[in-house]
C-alpha cells in the first residue's frame, strides 16, 4: 500500500513541476526543502505538460489455449509496436515488461491501483492487456484495463475481438486506441470555457488516427490537494463535471465546461492543490441508474421518464422509464458521446439534469431526485385545461364556419340551434378564471409548503395557456351572431322566434370539465393517460377509466348514527397494471345540511377508509370542493406485511352530493396511485342532475347548493360498519 501510495506521488509530481499551466489556491508554497521545490528543480523544470510524451509500460498476458505461441506473440508484438509508430508516433513512449506482471495473482476485473502502481514507477500509464482465444473461432479476443498514475486509478475493462490471427497485431492497437486516456493540466477560466493543457498535444502525431487531443475530446476533472510538506493529502473527482474540448489554440484545448454545479473549478479551496483532468469516452457497457426520493422518504422514483441528448444541446429524446424499484438501465453508447440525461414527472417537469459519459462506470449509479409533487400536479391540471382549450377552439372555429353561411341566408331556425350549442361551451372569462385559481393555489401552495411550485415548466405552462385563451377564444363574433337573431326574433311571429335555449344539466365549473373532456376525447391517447369516459348504468354519475374495465357490483348495509339504516351501493374496477378503483355511494333520509354535520360526515368517512386497510395511517388530507360539492381527499399508507415486499398506499375522496354520499378511491403501489391516470379518475368524477335523489320534502325550502345549506337538523350522521 506504501509503495503504491509512493507511486502515485511520483505521478502527481511529475504532473505538478509541468510549465506553470496547473491551477494553483493563493495557499503557502511548499518548503524549498521538500524534494519537489528543490534547486536544481526551479532551474530546470523540464518540458512543459503539452511537449512530454505518455511513458507507457505494457504487459501482454497470453492464456493457455490462445492460437499464439511464443514466436506468434513476438510477431504480434512487433506487429503492434509498428502500427504505433506508423499512426500514433513519439507521442506514446512505449516499454514491454516481460512476464504476466499484474495478472500473476489477479484477473483482470480484480485488479487495483495497489497491485499496478508498484509495477510501474516513474510511468504515465500502465497498461495490463490479456489474450484469449475468440470462442468459436481459431481468432483472439485482447482484453485490456488503463492505469493512469496522474489520478491513481484503474479504468474499465475493454475488449476487442479478432477473428483471424494474421489481424492480431491491428486488434491489439484498436484495444490500446479505447483504453488510452489523455491526462491534462487545468488553467485559468474565460468566457464561461477553461483552458486545459494535454501532456503530448503539442508533438505532431505520425496520422490523426494517432492524436491525442481533438474538439469534442471529454475529460473528468479532479482536484488533487497537496500537505504542506508536498505529499498528496486527497484526490477528489469533480462530481457532475465534465470539460468537452471545442477548438485547439495552440498548445492550449479550450474547453466547454459541462456542469450541474455553480462554480465546479472554484478557487476557494484552502491549502495548496492542482487540478487535473482524464479524457473519458462511452464504452460498449449499459449504464445503470437507480433514482430515488429526497429523505426522509427516499422512497423509488418509480414510473419516471428518462430523457437524453447529446452534450451540450442535442435534441431530447426517450431512452427508458424507470421501474418499481427507481432503476433504469439504458444501453451501451445509448447516445454516442457525452450525454445529458434528465428525469422527468408527468410528462413535463424535469426534476433533475446531469452529464454523463455512456458505460464510464459498471455499477449502479444512485440518484437523488425532489419529486416535486405539487408542481407535477399544477402541471397535470394545466395540461388538462389547454387540452379543454383546444378542444373548445376546435369545437367554436366549427360553430362559427356553420353560423355564418346560414346567418347570410336568414335561416335563423338552425342559427338558434347552432347558438344554444354555443351557449352550452364555457365562456371566456370563466377560463380566464380557471387558470387563474391554478395560479393562486399554485402561489398559496407555494407559501405555506415552502416548496417550489411555480417552477420554469410550470410557469411556461401558464403563459402559454395564457396566449391559448387569448388567442382562440373569443366569445365577440357569436355575440354578433347572437345580436342578429334577437333583431329578427323581436319582429318575427312568436311561433317562429323561439327562446334560446335547450335542455341544461347540472351547471359545472371549467375544473370539474376538464378531466372528463379529455378523458373522453381519444385523439390524443397517449395525453390523456388513455382513459375512457364511464356513466353509470343509472346515469347518476360519469367518470374516466382505462378502457376495457368490467365494473363488480356489490352492496352492503350501514347503520347511521341516528339509528337510520341505509344500502351503500359498490363499484370495483380492477385492473393488473394501475391499481384497484372503487366508487361507493348511498342516499340519506336526512342529510347533512349544517356545515359541522357535513364535516363530522367526512370524518366518518376518514375512518371508513382507514378500518378498511388494517395498520394503516394517514399521511396527507385536504379539503376539496369539486363542483362546489364539499368533500375531502384522504391519503392512506400500509406498511409492507414483510421485509421486500410493497407499501400499499390509497387516495380518497369522499363527496356530500345533495341527498347523496359519494366515496371514490384508487388503491395500489405508490407509484400507482400518484400516476397521472389516477389523478385524471379521481379529477374526473362528476355526479349528475338526472341521477340525483329528490331532496325530503321537510328539506325542500333550503338552498340548493349543499355548500350553503343553512344549519337545521340536529346530530352528526357518522358511519359505522
Amino acid at each position: 500500500m506504501v509503495r503504491a501510495r509512493r507511486a502515485l506521488i511520483a505521478g502527481l509530481a511529475a504532473l505538478s513541476v509541468a510549465g506553470g499551466a496547473g491551477q494553483d489556491s493563493t495557499g503557502p508554497d511548499r518548503p524549498a526543502t521538500t524534494p519537489s521545490r528543490s534547486a536544481s528543480a526551479k532551474k530546470d523544470k523540464g518540458p512543459s505538460i503539452d511537449q512530454r510524451p505518455y511513458r507507457i509500460r505494457a504487459w501482454v498476458s497470453v492464456a493457455p489455449g490462445t492460437p499464439l505461441d511464443r514466436r506468434g506473440r513476438d510477431r504480434l508484438i512487433a506487429g503492434w509496436r509498428r502500427l504505433i509508430e506508423r499512426f500514433v508516433g513519439a507521442a506514446w513512449q512505449l516499454e514491454m515488461a516481460d512476464g504476466d506482471g499484474p495478472l500473476r495473482g489477479a484477473s483482470l476485473k480484480e485488479l487495483t491501483p495497489d497491485s499496478i502502481a508498484p509495477l510501474a514507477p516513474g510511468f504515465d500509464k500502465a497498461w495490463v492487456i490479456e489474450a484469449q482465444r475468440l470462442t468459436g473461432t481459431d481468432g483472439v479476443t485482447f482484453t485490456g484495463r488503463e492505469f493512469d498514475a496522474a489520478t491513481g486509478q484503474v479504468g474499465l475493462v475493454f475488449s476487442e475481438p479478432v477473428r483471424s490471427i494474421d489481424d492480431a497485431a491491428r486488434g491489439l492497437f484498436s484495444l490500446c486506441l479505447e483504453m488510452f486516456s489523455p491526462t491534462a493540466e487545468i488553467g485559468a477560466q474565460s468566457e464561461g470555457g477553461v483552458y486545459v493543457r494535454v501532456q503530448g498535444a503539442s508533438i505532431p502525431p505520425a496520422s490523426s488516427i494517432g492524436q491525442v487531443v481533438s474538439v469534442g475530446s471529454v475529460f473528468r476533472a479532479a482536484r488533487v490537494i497537496y500537505n504542506p510538506d508536498g505529499s498528496v493529502r486527497q484526490l477528489t473527482v469533480i462530481p457532475r463535471t465534465y470539460l468537452r474540448v471545442s477548438s485547439l489554440e495552440g498548445p492550449q484545448a479550450r474547453c466547454e465546461i459541462i456542469s450541474k454545479l455553480r462554480d465546479p473549478l472554484t478557487r476557494l479551496v484552502r491549502g495548496r492543490y492542482k487540478v487535473v483532468a482524464v479524457g473519458v469516452k462511452p464504452t460498449a457497457l449499459p449504464t445503470r441508474l437507480r433514482f430515488i426520493t429526497t429523505p426522509p422518504d427516499s422512497r423509488p422514483a418509480a414510473g419516471y421518464t428518462v430523457m437524453a441528448r447529446l452534450a451540450p444541446r442535442g435534441p431530447l429524446r426517450v431512452v427508458g422509464t424507470t421501474d418499481r424499484e427507481g432503476r433504469v438501465v439504458l444501453e451501451p453508447k445509448f447516445i454516442r458521446g457525452l450525454a445529458m440525461v434528465r428525469l422527468v414527472a408527468g410528462g413535463t417537469e424535469p426534476l433533475d439534469e446531469f452529464p454523463i459519459m455512456p458505460g464510464e462506470q459498471t455499477d449502479e449509479r444512485v440518484v437523488v431526485v425532489d419529486p416535486r409533487v405539487e408542481a407535477v400536479t399544477l402541471e397535470a391540471r394545466l395540461t388538462a385545461l389547454r387540452d379543454l382549450l383546444i378542444d373548445q377552439a376546435l369545437e367554436r372555429g366549427r360553430l362559427e364556419a356553420l353560423l355564418k353561411p346560414r346567418a347570410e341566408a336568414e335561416n335563423w331556425d338552425e342559427v338558434r340551434y347552432l347558438l344554444d350549442q354555443y351557449e352550452q361551451l364555457p365562456k371566456r372569462a370563466e377560463l380566464e378564471a380557471a387558470l387563474e385559481a391554478l395560479r393562486t393555489e399554485a402561489l398559496e401552495t407555494q407559501q405555506q409548503t415552502r416548496r417550489i411550485v411555480l417552477t420554469r415548466t410550470a410557469q411556461s405552462m401558464l403563459n402559454e395557456t395564457t396566449a391559448l385563451i387569448e388567442r382562440y377564444i373569443d366569445d365577440d363574433a357569436f355575440a354578433a351572431y347572437a345580436d342578429a337573431y334577437d333583431r329578427y326574433a323581436a319582429t318575427a311571429p312568436p311561433e317562429k322566434a323561439r327562446a334560446r335555449t335547450l335542455p341544461t344539466e347540472r351547471e359545472e365549473s371549467v375544473l370539474a370539465r376538464m378531466a372528463i373532456n379529455s378523458a373522453s376525447n381519444a385523439s390524443q391517447d397517449e395525453a390523456r393517460a388513455g382513459l375512457v369516459e364511464y356513466l353509470a348504468p343509472d346515469r347518476s354519475f360519469r367518470l374516466a377509466l382505462p378502457p376495457g374495465l368490467t365494473p363488480t357490483s356489490s352492496t352492503r348495509e350501514l347503520t347511521l348514527t341516528t339509528g337510520a339504516k341505509v344500502t351503500q351501493q359498490i363499484l370495483t374496477f380492477e385492473h393488473p397494471e394501475q391499481g384497484l378503483y372503487t366508487i361507493t355511494y348511498f342516499d340519506y333520509d336526512k342529510p347533512p345540511t349544517r356545515e359541522s354535520q357535513i364535516s363530522k360526515a367526512l370524518d366518518s368517512a376518514r375512518a371508513m377508509f382507514l378500518s378498511a386497510l388494517p395498520k394503516s395511517k394517514v399521511i396527507a388530507e385536504r379539503p376539496i370542493a369539486p363542483g362546489g360539492f364539499p368533500g375531502r381527499e384522504v391519503e392512506i399508507e400500509v406498511p409492507a406485511a414483510r421485509e421486500g415486499e410493497f407499501r400499499t398506499f390509497s387516495r380518497n375522496r369522499a363527496l356530500v352530493v345533495g341527498a347523496r354520499f359519494y366515496t371514490v378511491s384508487i388503491q395500489g403501489t405508490e407509484a400507482q396511485v400518484r400516476a397521472r391516470s389516477a389523478e385524471l379518475f379521481l379529477d374526473s368524477f362528476r355526479p349528475l342532475e338526472a341521477g340525483m335523489p329528490s331532496r325530503p320534502a321537510e328539506s325542500a325550502h333550503h338552498d340548493a347548493d349543499p355548500v350553503r345549506l343553512p344549519a337545521e337538523t340536529d346530530g352528526a350522521e357518522r358511519l359505522s360498519a
